[in-house]
């Protein structure tokens, strides 16, 4: 008997704990992502009467088009209405995001539920990370492409997991993967617009000119003395000279190559690739690894690639864009929120563990993580593979977006009960 007593008084201690470290995690989660809300809303507002100078493309060289352009001329070509505009949808496809993930069965069978003031909150914390902030207030395709991508996975998930009846489960899963779908569509549209320059000048000439720039331009100039006679034939020490200034340069050799070399080109691109592959492969690993994590989870490397370290990419020049108008403010909110997604990753992979400890987690929130990782994980492939030094963060401000929105539900789980912090 003393012994079913000291069990049950352990079990009753450890539990005790759970919740105690539950609790004290959530209020840190709070507090921090509640200092970045007001940062991101102070630097909304001193931001808001301005227009960023980042030019339309990254090379420089197209005029203004596609969807958003179309709309900010509609609106009177009034940037501010179209702020709004950016604003507001941001703000729905992270509250209904968060919804969504937040309402998948837990293990004992009950979604966290919580109440709508949470899901609000928590798409602020989504919405005034530094660098979505950034694209909502830009005349760009990139705040829609992240708030389209949030609001697919919202659907899948809904699709996935939904409950009710068999015959309205069957309408609302259709319903909901036909929204997927549609917003899976017009996030690529708008990808396709923002990357027009280097679908023009690199990878729109297809995967041979992709891996040619994702592989060879780094060190195009030294490899060509291990080309054959025939490629060496098709470029000259000027082009590839050229090429070496910067990766959108890589047009020029791409293009010499295409014009001399007709249907061959791409036998041409392939070759360049696997002899940079062949010479210099861990160069070429650590470079793509670098560019995945930057795409997947850039505050982490954001220090590095502002130093102009390990590799290109567009970072600096975003960054100056960012800090044009406030330069000390852009600087503290910039730091701090670097600072802060490191810790909130530390803090939500400890009400993870805590749960799991207690058994709080169900299979939907496993598969449904596991579904959101592998759907981003491509998307970060996708952009990695495009082209060496290309990496711009702008293109997936959502995947950054995701790892806060776990450490937002995490803490979420702590208050109601049915988390870490639930008995």
């Amino acid at each position: 008997m003393g012994d079913l007593k000291g069990f049950t008084m352990g079990r009753f201690r450890q539990g005790s704990i759970f919740r105690h470290v539950a609790a004290v995690t959530e209020r840190v989660i709070f507090i921090g992502f509640t200092a970045q809300i007001g940062l991101g809303a102070v630097w909304m507002c001193i931001n808001f009467d301005k227009v960023q100078d980042f030019g339309w493309g990254n090379l420089g060289r197209t005029e203004p088009e596609g969807v958003i352009y179309t709309l900010y001329s509609f609106l009177g070509g009034i940037p501010q209405l179209l702020y709004l505009a950016q604003l507001a949808f941001a703000l729905f496809a992270g509250y209904r995001f968060l919804s969504a993930a937040g309402r998948l069965p837990a293990r004992s069978g009950r979604p966290f539920g919580q109440k709508p003031a949470f899901y609000f909150w928590g798409s602020l914390c989504l919405l005034t990370f530094p660098f979505a902030m950034q694209c909502h207030l830009a005349v760009l395709p990139y705040s829609a492409m992240g708030s389209l991508f949030l609001l697919m996975l919202s659907f899948l998930l809904e699709a996935v997991f939904g409950g009710g009846g068999k015959k309205a489960l069957g309408r609302m899963r259709m319903g909901r993967l036909s929204l997927a779908v549609v917003c899976g569509v017009l996030a690529v549209i708008l990808a396709l617009e923002a990357g027009a320059e280097e679908r023009d000048a690199i990878w729109g000439r297809g995967a041979g000119a992709a891996m040619a720039s994702r592989m060879a331009w780094p060190s195009v100039w030294n490899d060509r003395g291990y080309w054959s006679e025939e490629l060496r034939e098709l470029t000259s020490e000027e082009e590839l000279w050229q090429a070496t200034y910067c990766p959108g340069n890589m047009e020029i050799v791409l293009e010499a190559i295409e014009e001399r070399a007709g249907d061959g080109a791409q036998e041409a691109y392939r070759e360049m690739a696997q002899t940079a592959w062949r010479l210099r492969r861990p160069m070429i690993l650590r470079q793509i690894a670098w560019d995945a994590l930057g795409y997947a989870a850039f505050p982490l490397i954001f220090p590095i690639q502002l130093e102009g370290r390990m590799y290109d990419s567009y970072t600096g020049r975003n960054y100056e864009v960012m800090r044009e108008h406030a330069p000390a403010l852009t600087g503290h909110y910039v730091r701090y929120c670097c600072w802060w997604f490191a810790c909130c990753l530390g803090l939500a992979a400890l009400l993870s563990l805590v749960r799991l400890l207690q058994g709080g987690i169900g299979r939907p929130q496993i598969l449904g993580a596991g579904l959101c990782a592998l759907i981003g994980a491509l998307l970060s492939l996708a952009y990695t593979m495009r082209g060496a030094g290309l990496m711009d963060y702008r293109c997936t401000v959502a995947l950054s977006q995701l790892w806060l929105a776990w450490a937002v539900l995490g803490a979420g789980g702590a208050v109601d009960g049915s988390g870490a912090g639930g008995a």
